[in-house]
């Protein structure tokens, strides 16, 4: 497999404007697995706060996925973050949507 994002380099793949000010963004970082492989961990990212009031703080992860490439995690992902219903009930439930192949299922946070 040829190294698409070298490890701990975060990329971002989707942006899309909130009307509050934030923004609702795809990232993706390569991540090595239990044995040793590499992974591509693709996330949705939901910023809601306005610039002046995001130092400090994280923006919340509304889903996950990992996938061998990262067309495979932008292409899981990118629906999700273009439902403005589902990101509200993830977000809404304080869980974390697991997407993996085609189907969802949310986890609580860690």
């Amino acid at each position: 497999m040829t190294p698409e994002i070298p490890p701990d380099e975060r990329k971002r793949f989707y942006e899309r404007r909130l009307p509050s000010g934030g923004y609702v963004a795809i990232e993706t970082v390569r991540v090595r697995t239990l044995f040793g492989g590499f992974r591509i961990r693709g996330e949705i990212v939901v910023e809601r706060r306005v610039p002046e009031r995001r130092v400090g703080h994280i923006a919340p992860i509304a889903a996950i996925t990992e996938c061998s490439g990262v067309d495979d995690a932008v292409r899981a992902l990118l629906p999700f973050a273009k439902s403005e219903h589902d990101l509200a009930e993830v977000l809404g439930r304080k869980v974390v949507a697991s997407l993996t192949a085609g189907r969802r299922t949310a986890h609580p946070p860690a």
